[in-house]
């Protein structure tokens, strides 16, 4: 009868994530998925009822482990308390699922996040470990045009960033850069970054900012 806060972890020895539960006044109906695809693993993302009958119609933005193809929303209903979990397809191998719209006639709670994965992907080779990562996602009614970028104690080597559209043709600037377009809904861009920065677009954007993998750190290995 008093209000509380609540998290979830999974506290498994070098592969554990943590999460922030949203109380449900502040879930939404519409929602833009944020993870990180790791091509030989899987990207995820995971809708939950709050309400018996709920319809729940999902865009993917790539191609999922059930053939589902990228930009084609198919539709799922849902009773109060069951989830569902949208994967990449091949193990991540065609690309993840960061840009995703679920949008929902009852408000839902979303989790977005990968099975495991080195981050950033493109420092090939190994910068491991092979953690997984998730969050509950804010739903798009809770986003905004202008974020701070700070980064995480101790990361010399800096954080990797993702930022995603939720309209068509909005426009996002990181710092001092050039404004970059995102031409469609659920587009993205992906960058790393050493400083503090402010980002900024022209409509609502989603912001997710990643620890990279700890090897990223090399030598300190933090």
């Amino acid at each position: 009868d008093r209000p509380v806060s609540i998290a979830m972890a999974s506290l498994v020895d070098r592969h554990s994530d943590a999460s922030l539960v949203l109380p449900v006044h502040a879930l939404g109906n519409v929602y833009h998925s944020a993870g990180y695809n790791y091509s030989t693993t899987d990207e995820h993302f995971v809708v939950l009822a709050t309400n018996d009958a709920t319809t729940v119609t999902i865009t993917p933005y790539g191609l999922t482990s059930t053939r589902r193809p990228p930009r084609v929303p198919f539709t799922v209903t849902l009773q109060r308390g069951e989830c569902y979990m949208v994967r990449s397809g091949i193990t991540g191998a065609f690309g993840g699922l960061t840009g995703s719209s679920i949008e929902a006639d009852k408000p839902v709670a979303v989790f977005g996040g990968a099975l495991s994965g080195w981050i950033p992907e493109n420092s090939l080779p190994n910068f491991g470990f092979l953690n997984h990562h998730t969050e509950q996602l804010p739903p798009d009614d809770f986003l905004g045009r202008e974020f701070m970028a700070v980064p995480f104690l101790s990361r010399r080597n800096g954080d990797t960033y993702k930022v995603v559209a939720t309209a068509d043709s909005t426009d996002v600037t990181v710092g001092t850069d050039a404004p970059a377009r995102l031409a469609q809904r659920g587009d993205w861009m992906e960058f790393q970054r050493t400083d503090a920065a402010v980002i900024t677009a022209t409509k609502p954007v989603s912001v997710a900012q990643f620890a990279n993998s700890a090897q990223w750190e090399d030598p300190s290995n933090e």
